[in-house]
């Protein structure tokens, strides 16, 4: 019933242009926590999202307003190109973003996702990001309303949007 706020941040998405909490607002939105060098956990979870698209996009509520978000927590090797690049595999509508250690930590903790960068190696950028295999829904009032847990596929996105929309009509502010 009382579902929390996400706080401010300041990222970068895919088109080098600011990415706020603002573009959070009047929209529902699907949030998904990774990195382009993921072998196997971001690529299949954004494979998921975008098969679900098209009927999110059916759905009133979620409709054309309504975004898929991959936050990359790997700013380093992820800039806007490379993130614009990966992207384009899955979704041309999938929204891409990321920033410093400092504000990406600010979103996470917001959701509640986690992310660790693992024994780094300056010299050939070698080093693994663990993080949240979960997927975020965030209301129009930038409030982080459900979050799905792995095993995550195109139905469990459908039943829950489904759900969450319900949910959401009852205890919308």
């Amino acid at each position: 019933p009382s579902p929390p706020k996400l706080n401010e941040f300041f990222l970068v998405d895919k088109d080098n242009l600011p990415f706020t909490l603002d573009d959070l607002k009047e929209r529902w939105s699907i949030i998904f926590f990774g990195f382009a060098n993921c072998p196997d956990i971001c690529p299949s979870t954004l494979m998921e999202m975008s098969k679900a698209e098209i009927k999110l996009r059916a759905m009133p509520e979620f409709g054309n307003s309504g975004q898929l978000i991959f936050i990359s927590v790997d700013p380093e090797r992820d800039s806007p190109t490379v993130l614009k690049t990966y992207t384009s595999h899955f979704s041309s509508n999938l929204r891409a973003a990321s920033g410093s250690q400092e504000e990406l930590r600010i979103l996470a903790k917001s959701v509640g996702a986690i992310f660790l960068i693992n024994s780094h190696d300056d010299h050939n950028h070698s080093y693994s990001v663990d993080h949240s295999a979960g997927i975020f829904f965030v209301s129009p009032d930038a409030t982080l309303f459900s979050v799905l847990t792995p095993p995550i596929v195109d139905t469990t996105i459908l039943d829950r949007m489904t759900n969450v929309l319900k949910a959401y009509q009852i205890f919308k502010p």
